[in-house]
């Protein structure tokens, strides 16, 4: 009786512990030629003037990838800042999907941001090689061979 109430609950831990755990990313890969990218932005007081000034920042961040992720972490009283900075977003063009705004308790700041997007890694490319017979996909350069520029890509 002992043995199955002992296995009943490491069960019933172990499957709120699978319910709750989030799967980690590799940021960086040696044989994956992309790489996950994060950008974080603050809001340090709450005027008008800050307000627009992240909003502006979090645009610029975009641009025209409109797959890119924003997460907006904020406390009670930032709220309704970080509602309005969501409006603003969903008017880029942004999808709600990629919209998320998280209510913390004691966050690090009052409001801030976290644009996420998966980007192609920067390729180390040597300036002249003589023969290059493999192309390699996972680094793509510009070679000059033979004063002839042959673009791999």
């Amino acid at each position: 009786m002992r043995i199955t109430k002992l296995i009943m609950a490491s069960v019933v831990i172990l499957c709120s512990l699978v319910a709750n755990a989030e799967l980690v990313q590799p940021v960086d890969s040696n044989f994956a030629p992309v790489v996950s990218k994060s950008d974080m932005y603050v809001l340090f007081d709450s005027s008008e003037g800050a307000v627009q000034q992240l909003t502006n920042n979090i645009r610029r961040s975009i641009g025209s990838d409109l797959s890119k992720k924003v997460i907006l972490v904020y406390e009670k009283p930032q709220r309704k800042n970080a509602v309005k900075i969501r409006k603003v977003l969903r008017k880029l063009g942004l999808s709600s999907k990629h919209i998320r705004l998280i209510k913390k308790k004691n966050a690090i700041y009052p409001l801030y941001a976290q644009v996420k997007s998966v980007g192609r890694k920067k390729a180390t490319c040597e300036s002249t090689k003589l023969d290059q017979v493999f192309f390699d996909e996972h680094h793509p350069c510009a070679l000059k061979n033979n004063q002839r520029i042959q673009l791999k890509y």
